[in-house]
């Protein structure tokens, strides 16, 4: 795995608590990367995505923001620009379990650092949050595709930056059938009405 902090590597922002049932997803996903997605990846666990780690960000590369979400059908994976969502309306886009709206972190920091944020939300839709609980079965069955989706953002926006390591992972990536491709793409928008909202407090982890 990449040395916390290589400005060579794709920062990888995994959000969650490992505790509370679909919430863990975004680890066991990360956990679950091929090896040459890994080398490309500077992992970072969040817990609950805050301002401060985004501006901890090298400037000019970009991030990968990986967590369950709230409003998309559960086990559905979306995939999503961070420009976009941060400049939706509020009440819009991807929820999960953060004191402030996914939106709001990414408007602010945006403007903290005086330009937008460059990178991608992937996310899977939520369905159970309880402490101690398992990942739930539709969750459980989207893990794979969910793994499958923060890889190949690893490896895009590592090849676009240009790791040499990342485009031959790319490059062998584009081999494959792409059968999750479109859906990574269009990244389900139409389910990300943000009118529900996640059934817990949100729980703070340090960094590591």
């Amino acid at each position: 795995m990449a040395r916390p902090g290589d400005p060579a590597r794709i920062p990888v922002l995994v959000c969650g608590e490992l505790t509370r049932g679909d919430d863990a997803v975004a680890f066991a996903a990360v956990d679950a990367m091929p090896e040459a997605s890994r080398e490309l990846a500077d992992v970072r666990t969040c817990g609950q995505l805050e301002v401060d780690q985004l501006l901890d960000l090298p400037d000019g590369t970009p991030c990968v923001i990986v967590d369950a979400a709230i409003g998309v059908e559960p086990g559905s994976v979306v995939v999503i620009g961070l420009d976009e969502i941060a400049g939706r309306k509020r009440g819009t886009g991807p929820r999960s379990s953060h004191t402030l709206p996914v939106d709001q972190v990414l408007a602010l920091a945006s403007t903290m650092r005086g330009a937008s944020l460059d990178g991608v939300f992937v996310g899977i839709g939520g369905e159970r949050f309880d402490f101690g609980a398992p990942l739930s079965p539709r969750v459980a069955a989207g893990l794979p595709r969910l793994t499958a989706a923060v890889a190949a953002e690893v490896e895009r926006l590592a090849a676009r930056t240009g790791t040499p390591s990342g485009a031959r992972a790319e490059g062998a990536r584009a081999g494959d059938s792409g059968t999750h491709t479109e859906e990574r793409r269009r990244g389900r928008r139409s389910d990300l009405d943000g009118t529900r909202r996640a059934p817990r407090p949100a729980v703070a982890r340090p960094q590591q």
